[in-house]
């Protein structure tokens, strides 16, 4: 079969993420496939203005002002193809057997292609009406795609919001062979350490997070520790040990290094994060959302509050912290349930529903 995956730009997110993954295994199994990006970046929320203004503005004026797209893939080992277009339009693409929808504004422009440019696919990874106008978001749910989620919680939404009731589901995985517990990764100065994932987004719950380690800081030392693909920003705590744009192999020796993993997330369909740090054998204190119930068995594997819940996030995380028999045992739990859940048995899944629709 020959693939397209249609992107807004190349830069690591969860999303590229689930893309790479499983377009690279696809790619192994003898498919042919094709990352197809514009020289401009189609998402406005890669700059804050410009987003805010995209709600009122239409898209053709403020296309124009959107950055020019980085031209490599540079940070997974792609075994596919990386295509470039002047625009996401199918004048410039050849003809696929399958073309994928990736996020709402790819879905907005493929749900224009020719019939002949290859069976639309959208791949469902959020709600994102965060990031353009709800309107033009909800009206790619409702296009004529086959529907493909990544959590439960958006095949429920596309049921009770949209009465759309054939989207089918594939959970995000996690790369067993990186994301492992790797014993030389260093323990720093002997205080507790607390990882987490920076972000610009208020629906990734960084103030929450930080505000849940500031408490249990009132009674314990912490060490904080941020990553992140974004510079860090006047938000992040003073003291906090800062990495950018971690490697892979970086990040298992990070999430390796720590006592729990803080996931404060208010909405969601991964995140990624989680899985990784379970995978690396690490304590998981997270909200529930997306899928974080199921690759935790319901929380048998992590520890689990509901999103928003500032109190109960503090409250848990401080008894992750004070409880080592049960961080540990919770941590060797998580491990556990997580084997299930690689990018294979995604791809697998995936590549079925190709094959059920081409």
């Amino acid at each position: 079969m020959k693939v397209a995956f249609l992107v807004s730009f190349l830069e690591l997110t969860g999303g590229h993420v689930a893309v790479v993954e499983i377009g690279d295994r696809l790619v192994r199994r003898g498919h042919e496939v094709t990352i197809v990006y514009p020289a401009h970046s189609i998402a406005s929320r890669r700059n804050d203005v410009l987003r805010g203004a995209g709600r009122v503005v239409p898209g053709r004026v403020l296309e124009p002002l959107y950055r020019q797209n980085s031209s490599e893939l540079d940070w997974f080992p792609f075994s596919g193809s990386v295509l470039r277009v002047p625009e996401l339009e199918d004048r410039y693409l050849p003809r696929f057997d399958a073309v994928v929808a990736t996020a709402w504004r790819t879905a907005e422009l493929a749900s224009r292609f020719a019939p002949d440019a290859g069976r639309r696919f959208y791949l469902i990874q959020h709600y994102e009406t965060w990031s353009g106008p709800a309107g033009r978001v909800d009206a790619t749910w409702r296009a004529p795609f086959i529907r493909i989620a990544t959590s439960e919680w958006l095949r429920t939404l596309g049921h009770e919001r949209f009465g759309i009731d054939d989207i089918e589901v594939v959970p995000y995985g996690v790369d067993l062979e990186t994301f492992r517990p790797d014993p030389s990764s260093p323990r720093g100065d002997g205080r507790p350490r607390v990882g987490m994932l920076y972000h610009r987004e208020p629906w990734k719950g960084v103030a929450d997070a930080f505000a849940a380690v500031a408490a249990v800081r009132r009674s314990r030392p912490v060490q904080l520790v941020a990553f992140s693909s974004f510079p860090a920003g006047d938000d992040l705590p003073p003291g906090t040990e800062f990495h950018l744009r971690p490697t892979r192999e970086e990040l298992r020796r990070l999430y390796s290094s720590l006592d729990v993993f803080l996931c404060a997330s208010l909405t969601e369909t991964g995140p990624l994060t989680v899985p990784e740090a379970l995978a690396c054998g690490v304590a998981v204190v997270s909200t529930d959302v997306g899928n974080v119930s199921l690759w935790t068995a319901g929380g048998e594997g992590a520890f689990v509050v509901p999103p928003g819940d500032g109190q109960a996030l503090m409250q848990v995380l401080d008894r992750a912290l004070a409880d080592e028999a049960e961080r540990r045992r919770r941590a060797a739990r998580g491990r556990e349930l997580v084997q299930a859940f690689t990018w294979e048995r995604a791809t697998d899944a995936f590549e079925a529903i190709l094959r059920r629709h081409v």
